[in-house]
């Protein structure tokens, strides 16, 4: 059997720290928003990004799961692709959006090192798979 433990593990921590990391992006775009000047039309592409970071990201970790269960590499290269549109998403967050609060560094960094582990397993896997 090839399939990680240690790359199953991090998808299903990932998919937690997902979750709260979304939560907090939107309740500080909201605290943002009533503190701060803050662009209607910035606020609505900056809304409409974290749901579509969400999106990417539960479709990536679901592909990152199943193809590491199914010991498939395809999945895993299909969830390596979408770590790209994710990654950039996050580093808008990081770096380019309106107001950048360093609880959002420290959210952002660790949300881009998950990813980066989790595309190092992957590409470890799909070679693993391959070689069967």
């Amino acid at each position: 059997m090839a399939s990680s433990l240690a790359y199953e593990l991090l998808a299903y921590l990932h998919g937690w720290y997902t979750a709260g990391y979304v939560l907090l992006t939107l309740l500080l775009l909201l605290w943002k928003r009533s503190v701060l000047p803050y662009p209607a039309i910035n606020l609505a592409s900056e809304l409409a990004l974290v749901l579509l970071l969400a999106a990417a990201e539960a479709a990536r970790l679901f592909l990152s799961r199943r193809g590491n269960l199914t010991q498939r590499a395809l999945p895993l290269g299909v969830a390596a692709l979408l770590t790209v549109p994710a990654a950039l998403a996050v580093c808008y967050f990081l770096l380019w959006q309106t107001y950048v609060l360093r609880l959002e560094v420290v959210l952002c960094a660790t949300q881009l090192c998950f990813m980066a582990a989790e595309t190092v397993c992957a590409v470890i896997c799909m070679v693993a798979f391959a070689r069967e």
